[in-house]
């Protein structure tokens, strides 16, 4: 007759399979993470490319306008994807001082830029945040 054997046979397997079990759900939850954050960060980076390439658009823009009428005024700069803020402000009467704003999805760029009229040229230019 055999006798019940109270020696705990699947248990020892039992735990080891759940403890390495959880270690990679722990580690497959912590990859999924990484690579969702750098699927946001380059998300992010070509927002702030997309940004810059309309704000420069906005000060190219403005040089057009600035090229046809020298006393050109307006607070804003329209693109067919993108309207930019404007403060153009003339020093002296043959100078201006131009401040391009754009904010697009929650990234802001900028350009300062000092220009001469009559020819329109850029003495300076600067790119703000």
């Amino acid at each position: 007759m055999q006798t019940a054997d109270k020696q705990p046979r699947g248990a020892v397997l039992f735990f080891t399979v759940l403890l390495i079990g959880t270690a990679m759900i722990i580690a497959l939850a912590s990859l999924s993470r990484a690579g969702i954050d750098t699927f946001v960060q380059a998300d992010r980076q070509e927002q702030a490319r997309l940004a810059r390439a309309h704000i420069l658009g906005c000060f190219d823009l403005l040089l057009i306008e600035l090229q046809a009428d020298s006393s050109f005024t307006s607070s804003t700069i329209a693109t067919p994807y993108v309207t930019c803020s404007l403060v153009l402000t003339s020093p002296t009467s043959q100078t201006r001082e131009a401040q391009l704003i754009l904010t697009q999805g929650g990234i802001t760029r900028g350009v300062f830029a000092e220009l001469t009229v009559q020819p329109v040229t850029v003495t300076v230019m600067s790119e703000t945040f």
